[in-house]
């Protein structure tokens, strides 16, 4: 009923202050179970929690040993079998170990299944002119708020068509490979073109020329500032 108590530390706290037949598994301790047992999955799977919860409930021994066993599981876990390199040979259960019979103790348990993350594209336009290049410092929340960026479209993937609108029907232009960078929760498909301008585009809102010389001590985000870079080494050009 405490916050911040689940039922492993709850059943650790009942088994060392009253000897209560409780369960206690860690993340040290589900290790040392799957192991032991070669129980299939990874932590944090519903099969895998409730196989492993149903096992540590069938060895609970009596509640006069139930602050040594519990402290024992802990050790186990924590000094024998760890996540690399388990010290097997001095593991007092070693010779009822499945996963150590079939030799394939870092095996358990297994890798979490990672997510799909969500893909979303977006259109980047560098636009530069002969003394530097256009950007506008990000504002709106969100990723990259107060960083230094060129024109970036979201929810777009035609960059030809993005450099075909009115605003970009007389520059001349240049069309780069994609670029994929990965946020926590989602990859972003950036699709960049250079364009060379000889102002602000329109609607470029806030926009300032940043010149050669001063880019590096302006903060841009990682992959914008590869672009910035590679823009900028097509300035002669472009400007031809």
């Amino acid at each position: 009923m405490l916050p911040g108590v689940g039922p492993s530390t709850a059943g650790a706290i009942a088994a060392f202050t009253s000897g209560e037949r409780a369960v206690m598994v860690d993340g040290n301790v589900k290790r040392f179970f799957a192991r032991h047992f070669a129980i299939p999955g990874a932590v944090g799977e519903k099969d895998f929690e409730k196989s492993l919860w149903q096992k540590a409930q069938s060895l609970l021994p009596s509640s006069q040993d139930m602050a040594a066993y519990t402290q024992g599981l802990m050790d186990m876990g924590a000094t024998i079998c760890t996540r690399t390199q388990p010290a097997c040979l001095h593991c007092p259960v070693n010779a009822s170990c499945l996963a150590r019979q079939e030799g394939s103790e870092t095996k358990y348990p297994g890798a979490r299944r990672r997510k799909e993350r969500p893909v979303r594209h977006a259109v980047v336009i560098v636009p530069i002119d002969d003394q530097g290049v256009w950007l506008a410092k990000k504002e709106e929340k969100g990723v990259w708020k107060g960083l230094w960026c060129p024109i970036v479209i979201e929810n777009e993937s035609d960059v030809l068509g993005v450099c075909e609108k009115e605003v970009f029907s007389t520059f001349r232009r240049v069309i780069l490979p994609d670029v994929i960078h990965d946020f926590t929760h989602y990859r972003l498909i950036m699709h960049p073109a250079v364009v060379s301008v000889h102002e602000a585009p329109d609607g470029f809102t806030h926009a300032r020329r940043i010149d050669a010389s001063s880019l590096s001590a302006v903060g841009m985000p990682a992959p914008i500032k590869t672009l910035v870079q590679t823009a900028m080494s097509l300035r002669s050009f472009l400007m031809e």
